[in-house]
């Protein structure tokens, strides 16, 4: 049996590197759009997905060397449901007002977007943001949200290979059962693309 996506103890696993991804996508929003302070929505706490997306937004401040503040991160649900509590959160802070806001999905990027233009603020003007999964909402949102498209694919491809490799009892390479999903770069992070 070979898991994709999911991990299950026991079984052999593909993932699409989600952890990687949120590291490049916050690389681009600091590297390109020179934002310092990025906000981060991810999904519940406890879920996997949740956890690497959130590795990955730390794994992008510490090798950029910014601070690492707790209120910046916010649990949510990977859906449209947390947006208007997150974009609350960051008006009530007591922190400088971010520069962007990554989110772990693109539900919850057009969230986030359409809370923030109920508080008048315009994306990417004022904030940019980002999501994750690259839905056809996503495209058609305005502004267009930049996002990460998922290599379902390469990842099929992956297992597949996994999969003749075990039958065969030919030695597996480690580094070959993940993969990276492709930034795709809109507007809403400020390139106008």
């Amino acid at each position: 049996v070979i898991t994709i996506d999911t991990f299950i103890e026991g079984f052999m696993f593909v993932e699409a590197d989600a952890r990687k991804t949120i590291k490049n996508m916050v690389n681009h929003l600091i590297q390109e759009h020179n934002a310092k302070y990025i906000n981060f929505m991810t999904g519940k706490k406890e879920h996997q997905h949740a956890i690497k997306r959130l590795d990955g937004y730390i794994d992008a401040l510490k090798e950029n060397n910014i601070p690492i503040e707790e209120e910046r991160i916010y649990y949510g649900d990977f859906w449209y449901n947390e947006g208007e509590n997150f974009i609350h959160k960051i008006l009530n802070s007591k922190l400088p007002f971010p520069h962007a806001i990554c989110c772990a999905s693109d539900h919850m990027a057009i969230s986030v977007c359409n809370a923030l233009e109920k508080n008048g603020i315009k994306v990417p003007d004022q904030v940019a943001v980002t999501g994750y999964d690259f839905i056809l909402e996503s495209i058609t949102h305005n502004p267009s949200i930049t996002s990460a498209v998922m290599p379902i694919e390469a990842t099929a491809i992956k297992a597949m290979t996994l999969m003749h490799k075990t039958i065969e009892n030919t030695s597996l390479d480690i580094d070959s059962i993940s993969t990276v999903a492709e930034l795709q770069i809109a507007e809403s992070c400020g390139c106008n693309i």
